[in-house]
């Protein structure tokens, strides 16, 4: 194991990579359910292409990649939170964008610190 990968704790590989599975799920789902929408295939596209990058990054284990992507995921659920709100108002539907936020925050963070670890080491 490289000396990247021990500054990688095992629980944040393993919700990144629920994380890319999820996201590649729903992806896949949405080509499924699209019924030739061009706007729900290029979101379902878009979905399918971000989760398989995210697994990615969790297999390779490197904390600045994990990072990246996690920011990432963290910017586009707060704009569905922020679409949510602004749609449906406050409401439970606004529930699951904000747990996504609070998972990825707590990924990034972590990453962050480890890759400033190596930094310094």
């Amino acid at each position: 194991m490289s000396d990247t990968k021990k500054l990688v704790p095992v629980w944040t590989r393993i919700l990144t990579a629920f994380l890319g599975l999820a996201n590649t799920a729903f992806g896949v789902m949405g080509y499924v359910t699209a019924n030739g929408v061009d706007l729900a295939q290029q979101f379902s596209a878009r979905n399918t292409a971000i989760g398989l990058a995210i697994l990615l990054v969790s297999v390779a284990g490197v904390p600045e990649s994990i990072a990246i992507t996690m920011l990432i995921r963290l910017l586009i659920e707060g704009q569905d939170l922020v679409l949510g709100v602004l749609k449906s108002g406050l409401t439970m539907g606004v529930l699951m964008p904000l747990g996504f936020m609070v998972v990825e925050a707590v990924i990034f963070v972590t990453m962050f610190r480890a890759a400033n670890q190596k930094s310094h080491a």
